[in-house]
């Protein structure tokens, strides 16, 4: 029952994480987009990468039930690369990222019980 109820949490958690992804991606490449509309030099942006990213962290989230370790390398993975998207932003996500990625890893041996 504990197992059910950790991992639930942790895909709750993960699927947070991506929604905040989302929201942060898409308001940096509008800021981005309204920059070089205004006529400055605006920065790089990463929309697709982003999003492709965001996706990754869902299926991560996703396989937190059957595929506890699949699921802790894939929300790893989304929460490290947003950092080189975004750079400090990426903090907040990355902390729900990791609450996720703790309950998860730390349940996955109770599969085997």
């Amino acid at each position: 029952m504990l197992k059910l109820a950790l991992r639930t949490i942790g895909f709750i958690l993960g699927l947070l994480a991506s929604a905040i992804v989302l929201i942060i991606d898409i308001l940096y490449s509008l800021t981005n987009t309204l920059v070089k509309a205004g006529g400055g030099s605006g920065f790089q942006s990463h929309f697709f990468i982003g999003i492709l990213l965001v996706i990754i962290g869902a299926v991560g989230a996703f396989l937190a039930d059957p595929l506890p370790t699949a699921s802790v390398v894939l929300m790893l993975i989304a929460g490290i690369a947003f950092f080189f998207l975004v750079g400090f932003w990426a903090v907040i996500p990355a902390i729900v990222f990791l609450l996720a990625i703790l309950l998860v890893f730390f349940d996955r041996n109770r599969a085997k019980a």
